[in-house]
């Protein structure tokens, strides 16, 4: 099947549209194909989802289908590959990547929030952003949750940096299942100092957060500008100056110009288009405590700062005053909340305190690089955390959305927001609809460790983890016959359990007795069974039958295994065919936390179980 203009994409040689060479089912969502330009024969590949200019050929393969499945195995990996590299890299020494950890807090990163209202002002819904940076991923959230009308399409430089083509499948691409991209975000890898993909006048606005210092200038501005439609917006947030050093003096990189340069540069080549530019100092915008509330929108190409954002917009903006910190008004009732990995937080004394031992010793880095955050931490502390403050936190920290937190606090959501914003005030969390992919992203980032996504923490996902960790390792060692199973051996007959509790009809909400001493085809049976969203209902091997009888009927079991069945079972397992276990989230009805795992009955010391 061909799609014309796949994306609005273009050769980045000859601007030509590019088509898309795919065999998908007819409505189905294209994520592998291959990107080709009619003109000049450039081809593009298209893997899962992620348009790779990064790896652009020349001349149509002779088999594409081969070609693409060849490269996919090699720049991605088979299935679960990532998450074992994740799990191996836990074990090591830490290696935090501090800057990834810092981006919803950081001062440079938040720069841009005062000049929202005016950048929500240039823009039309339905127009698109150009996000020229993506390095963690962050920079691209950000925008598609500031601005939900427009669609956000963030680069990366390629296979580098602490994503890559695997880190950004599995964070935000496909591999979290049911956390995707937010539906306005597209990611592409290209390196945003070559000529870019897109056809003139493509954006409303182009973005470049730490881009204007670390790229080259040619043909970055230009192709910024060729791309940008006519009235457009430029933003570089956080662009290096030479204009001071900081204090104490730490090493920075890229090329460090003064903000009169980047005057001079803009006015000439903006000169007779209506627009200007203004270098505007980041520490101002951040709302440090130095004069007025607010900021009025003037040049300071001279100030004594050594970070600022270059704002290039119409000449009418000229002495408008900038609200620090500006919100824009979205429904935070899906927002996700981002735990600041500065803060040591004690749910249990009721208090947030800053730790310069977290982050592995990183965070008295960080504290050392940002003076002006460092300022506004000490006009902050101590955060002292009441009863739902903490409750919200506990959630928090399991990535909830508030609008779930509030379901789980059995209070409103904008009871729930209260709480959260005076947090945000105090720079403990902060608010923003980044989905759950993001939030996982940013608590790997802040730990080290990749944590599980709300609703999926399962048995049947704890099962399947410790067959991938340990699958060579002995599960289980039966003493009457000296039976030893290792975890992959394991799994083999927990999923032939399976596929005999399915031949018999049984599925997700179903209760099945089980009556057994400590035996191996119980252990299988136990992990097929909630594996498959059935609950079990244990009962001794030494029950009654009158007992076994009562707690069939009030558990509501629909099938029964009792002790004088396991002689046999083992062989009736064994006829099985291996079934395959789903997925959470690929279930026909998916299995999540709260669903019913085992009905325990008593002891019955005193009375009936």
């Amino acid at each position: 099947m061909r799609i014309e203009n796949a994306q609005g994409l273009c050769c980045p040689s000859c601007r030509m549209p590019l088509a898309l060479w795919v065999k998908v089912p007819a409505g189905s969502e294209v994520e592998t194909g291959l990107l080709t330009c009619p003109c000049c024969q450039v081809t593009v590949p298209l893997l899962h989802g992620f348009p790779l200019f990064t790896e652009q050929g020349l001349g149509s393969p002779e088999d594409p289908e081969a070609m693409l499945a060849a490269l996919e195995r090699r720049l991605f990996g088979g299935p679960g590959e990532y998450g074992r590299f994740l799990r191996r890299k836990a074990e090591r020494p830490a290696a935090y990547d501090l800057y990834a950890a810092f981006d919803p807090f950081n001062e440079s990163t938040r720069s841009i929030l005062p000049i929202v209202p005016l950048l929500g002002e240039e823009l039309r819904p339905g127009e698109r952003i150009l996000d020229l940076s993506c390095r963690s991923g962050f920079s691209g959230a950000q925008l598609a949750a500031l601005f939900p009308e427009q669609t956000v399409f963030s680069l990366w430089d390629g296979d580098s940096g602490m994503l890559g083509y695997r880190g950004y499948h599995h964070w935000l691409g496909r591999g979290l299942g049911r956390a995707a991209l937010p539906v306005n975000w597209e990611v592409l890898f290209h390196c945003a100092d070559e000529p870019l993909p897109f056809a003139d006048g493509s954006f409303a606005m182009v973005h470049g957060f730490d881009a204007l210092h670390r790229l080259r200038p040619r043909p970055l501005l230009p192709e910024c500008l060729r791309v940008l439609r006519k009235g457009g917006v430029l933003c570089f947030p956080h662009v290096h100056l030479s204009n001071g050093e900081p204090q104490p003096f730490f090493e920075r990189g890229g090329a460090q110009r003064h903000g009169r340069e980047y005057r001079r540069y803009f006015d000439r080549l903006l000169a007779g288009s209506g627009r200007r530019a203004w270098v505007l100092s980041e520490r101002r915008l951040f709302a440090d405590g130095e004069g007025p509330p607010g900021v009025v929108l003037h040049d300071d190409a001279e100030t004594p700062h050594y970070n600022a954002l270059i704002l290039i917009a119409d000449t009418r903006h000229e002495g408008r005053r900038l609200q620090r910190e500006a919100q824009p008004p979205l429904d935070l009732g899906d927002a996700q909340v981002l735990l600041n990995p500065l803060f040591a937080i004690d749910l249990g004394r009721g208090v947030a305190v800053v730790d310069p031992k977290g982050l592995d010793g990183g965070a008295a880095t960080l504290l050392e690089r940002h003076p002006p955050y460092r300022e506004r931490l000490r006009r902050l502390l101590p955060v002292t955390l009441g009863r739902l403050d903490r409750l919200a936190l506990y959630w928090a920290q399991r990535l909830l959305p508030v609008r779930d937190i509030a379901a789980r606090l059995g209070v409103s959501v904008d009871e729930v927001l209260l709480h959260l914003r005076s947090l945000e005030a105090q720079e403990v969390v902060r608010l923003l609809n980044v989905g759950p992919a993001l939030a996982a992203l940013h608590r790997y980032h802040a730990t080290q460790r990749e944590p599980i996504l709300p609703g999926t923490a399962t048995l049947g996902r704890l099962w399947r983890q410790a067959v991938e960790r340990h699958g060579d390792r002995p599960f289980l060692i039966w003493p009457d016959d000296g039976s030893e199973f290792l975890y992959r051996d394991a799994d083999v007959a927990v999923r032939m359990a399976a596929g005999w509790l399915r031949a018999r009809g049984l599925g997700a909400d179903d209760r099945i007795l089980l009556q057994s001493a400590s035996r191996p085809e119980f252990v299988f049976l136990f992990w097929a069974a909630v594996s498959l969203g059935i609950s079990v209902v244990p009962v001794s091997a030494a029950a009654s039958a009158p007992t076994i009888s009562w707690a069939r009927e009030a558990s509501e079991a629909r099938f029964s295994v009792l002790a004088a069945d396991y002689p046999g079972l083992g062989e009736q397992l064994a006829q099985v065919e291996p079934a395959a276990l789903p997925d959470d989230g690929e279930a026909p009805r998916p299995v999540i936390e709260d669903h019913e795992a085992v009905v325990l009955l008593t002891s019955g010391s005193t009375g009936a179980p």
